[in-house]
């Protein structure tokens, strides 16, 4: 009896198992630009480490854009130079880091830069800005050197202008080993290619902050005893059956009448261990509303396993 009890048990286990799956925790961060040095304003603001500017920031500043008409705040470089820009946004693990998301838009169509070009000695020469997170190799400013750890390519859309917003674009990530000091990083006419002037905004990472959910397993898995419990609270239904071969008389079965309306069976009294249907219909009907209940049932059954046994 007792293999049987320990059967159904570790049934229950599995099933609690599925129904219950470890989930790890994800936490989103979206990148506040002027928090990392990042400065705020028009052209005339400091964009490469110097004045306001964080030491960590070269060729970019953030501002709103009523071109965009929206009231995002945009990274912005120098198109002048045509050349990157990329600030210090912290230390992180990228093996927790899952997904990189940010807005973007373009200054001109796709035919602009492919079919009709600014010049025809322009055209196919225009290349897709590179938005990147990036560990620093070498360098300074202009010079600096970078390896790629996620990157997404801000390619220009059909209609093209600073109101034609992608959202969510997702970068793919590269190096989810790393663990150290990540830039974003802004490659403008990467490749040597002319420049597609791109905005970039909300800067979003999920992030699984290493904590995982089964730590809910030992916190419900005390729910597969309880039902043992609760059990014997019902055995005076079960027991009381076999109590009438003690008491000779059917009399016993008149009190059966009063606990359901089966009594109108009374001539199957002689069937009286099939009783045990009536709690199977209850636990039935509460198991197509929740799984705790299919687990409930088949304690339920090893119980009554282990009576006619």
């Amino acid at each position: 009896m007792k293999k049987i009890i320990v059967s159904m048990i570790a049934i229950v286990a599995v099933i609690t198992s599925l129904i219950i799956p470890s989930m790890a925790v994800m936490s989103y961060e979206t990148i506040n630009f002027e928090e990392c040095g990042v400065v705020y304003g028009d052209k005339t603001v400091s964009m490469t480490g110097t004045g306001e500017a964080g030491t960590d920031v070269s060729n970019l500043r953030c501002n709103v854009s009523s071109a965009s008409k929206t009231e995002n705040i945009w990274l912005l470089t120098d198109w002048g130079t045509n050349k990157d820009g990329y600030f210090l946004m912290g230390n992180y693990d990228m093996s927790t880091v899952k997904e990189v998301y940010f807005d973007y838009c373009v200054e001109r169509s796709y035919d602009y830069y492919y079919v009709e070009g600014a010049k025809p000695e322009q055209i196919g020469k225009f290349k897709p800005t590179l938005v990147a997170l990036a560990k620093k190799v070498s360098g300074e400013g202009a010079e600096a050197q970078f390896e790629i750890l996620a990157q997404a390519f801000a390619t220009p859309t059909e209609d093209g202008g600073f109101a034609s917003i992608v959202e969510a674009c997702s970068m793919e990530i590269k190096n989810s080993t790393y663990n150290g000091p990540v830039y974003l990083y802004i490659d403008h006419g990467h490749g040597d290619g002319l420049n597609m002037k791109t905005y970039v905004s909300n800067v979003m990472l999920c992030v699984d902050d290493g904590k995982a959910e089964p730590t809910q397993a030992p916190t419900e898995a005390p729910i597969a005893t309880p039902p043992a419990t609760e059990a014997p609270t019902n055995a005076p239904d079960i027991t009381n059956p076999p109590a009438a071969p003690t008491n000779a008389p059917e009399t016993t079965n008149a009190p059966e009448a009063t606990n359901a309306p089966e009594a109108t069976n009374a001539p199957e009294a002689t069937n009286a261990p099939e009783a045990t249907v009536a709690p199977e219909k209850k636990d039935g009907g509460c198991g197509s509303s929740s799984a705790v209940a299919q687990v409930m049932l088949i304690l339920g059954a090893a119980l009554v396993i282990k009576k006619k046994k």
